[in-house]
């Protein structure tokens, strides 16, 4: 389904939402139940043990140590494991998704094996290219490769000594405002605005 919630989840947010299904019967017995876990709990934990297939880190100012909140992480595949058959990814190996680094500067990104570039950008910081090599998930000890990108300030940036802009001041101001509920709602509505029709649930005029 187009503009769904796991289109959004993936596409504007840093979550990935999946659905299983396991048969035809949507509501089985309750006798069923434990059938069920027993059958499938084993590939269950497996497959949540696969999350920690990737690179994590965290984004740092490097004069200050102060997390990067915000900073946009983008990736590049440049390794030929995928056999350029990526769907997200353009000719160069670019892969068309972003995520973001946290409150805490913390970053994740959810890779299969290979060799990927991983580039941090953030406004105000010069732009930092790392490589990391992703292996397969060890069951007994699933951890993810870990990366951390500390940037450095760029030359027009304002130091500590001196102010910042006001309009930069003012669209933080107006962020940090938000509760945390209300900017999903806008990320949400700016998806839907650039792909379908946006539901009457989330029209202002309604």
């Amino acid at each position: 389904m187009m503009t769904g919630m796991q289109d959004f989840a993936y596409l504007s947010t840093n979550d990935m939402e999946v659905t299983l299904e396991l048969g035809c019967d949507k509501y089985p017995p309750a006798g069923a139940l434990a059938g069920e876990w027993a059958d499938n709990k084993d590939a269950l934990v497996n497959f949540i043990k696969m999350a920690h297939m990737g690179v994590k880190g965290v984004v740092k100012d490097a004069r200050s140590g102060l997390a990067i909140r915000g900073a946009l992480i983008k990736t590049r595949n440049v390794t030929s494991v995928n056999g350029g058959e990526d769907a997200l990814a353009s000719a160069d190996g670019a892969i068309n998704h972003d995520v973001t680094s946290g409150k805490h500067g913390d970053y994740f990104r959810l890779l299969t094996p290979g060799q990927y570039e991983l580039t941090a950008v953030a406004s105000g910081y010069m732009a930092l290219s790392q490589v990391a090599d992703v292996g397969p998930v060890d069951p007994t000890q699933p951890e993810a490769t870990k990366m951390d990108f500390w940037l450095t300030p760029s030359e027009n940036y304002p130091s500590d000594d001196e102010p910042m802009d006001q309009q930069m001041v003012d669209d933080n101001q107006e962020a940090e405002a938000l509760e945390p509920e209300e900017r999903l709602i806008k990320r949400y509505r700016d998806f839907l605005m650039k792909r379908a029709k946006i539901p009457n649930w989330l029209n202002p005029r309604y």
